[in-house]
């Protein structure tokens, strides 16, 4: 009996922990329910910690890709994921109501995904 319980108890947890992963977990056993966004935010995004910032939003959004600096002052982030996890990162690097980092707008372009990146990353 109390082994019993122990297993009921065991794929109680397993379960839990699959159901919190959410969108996330779907997207990755299906491939087809990613896409990627390319975007360019314009603004003050350079020498503000705004790439520090949007690694921040893809690590807590689950998103995978990348952002670096562009020549021109502006910022491009590389963003894979499910829609709902796009919809909250694009949402969250906004940083809207920081006092330093100042994006006045962002530029997207949505695409396939390709499902090469293993992570997000910063890239100079």
């Amino acid at each position: 009996m109390q082994g019993e319980d122990t297993v009921k108890q065991e794929k109680h947890i397993l379960l839990f922990s699959f159901m919190g992963m959410g969108s996330l977990m779907g997207a990755m056993a299906n491939p087809l329910l990613m896409k990627r966004l390319t975007a360019v935010a314009r603004g003050r995004v350079q020498g503000v910690g705004y790439r520090y910032h949007v690694s921040d939003c893809a690590r807590k959004t689950g998103i995978m890709g990348f952002v670096r600096n562009l020549p021109d002052g502006s910022v491009q982030i590389v963003a894979e994921g499910s829609d709902d996890a796009l919809d909250e990162f694009m949402r969250r690097i906004r940083a809207d109501g920081d006092p330093i980092i100042c994006v006045e707008e962002i530029d997207i372009e949505s695409s396939d995904s390709t499902g090469e990146f293993p992570g997000f990353g910063i890239r100079r």
